[in-house]
């Protein structure tokens, strides 16, 4: 069966200042995922870093597999995390791996300053 890049929005844009997490995305057929992050506004000097992580079948908990550099202010252009077997890995941008499947997007915050972002993603098949 042939499938299409699905894609949809992980995190509203809004303004936030904590940790926050996406719901848990559930992958039946893809190789890998991109995720893209815009920040459009922030106050004083946040720093929040966005992580992808799978989840762990036999125990339920999380582990972090791939971690964007700080986002410390609005950007021009969206930050792009890939996952995607057979990529070349870039530090803090792509990973080379499949996409497992149960995933979520973390994003940490290291204050309690506002920046508005939202997370948006798209399954490569």
């Amino acid at each position: 069966m042939l499938h299409e890049n699905e894609q949809g929005v992980l995190l509203a844009s809004k303004a936030r200042t904590a940790t926050n997490y996406s719901d848990i995305q559930r992958n039946d057929v893809y190789r890998g995922v991109k995720v893209f992050i815009d920040a459009t506004a922030k106050a004083d000097t946040p720093s929040v870093t966005f992580s992808i992580q799978e989840r762990d079948p036999v125990g339920g908990d999380f582990k972090t597999i791939l971690t964007s550099a700080a986002v410390t202010d609005a950007i021009t252009a969206p930050v792009v995390l890939t996952v995607y077997p057979g990529c070349v890995a870039v530090t803090n941008l792509v990973l080379n791996e499949p996409l497992p499947r149960e995933w979520r997007v973390m994003a940490t915050h290291a204050d309690a300053d506002s920046l508005t972002y939202s997370v948006g993603y798209c399954y490569i098949v």
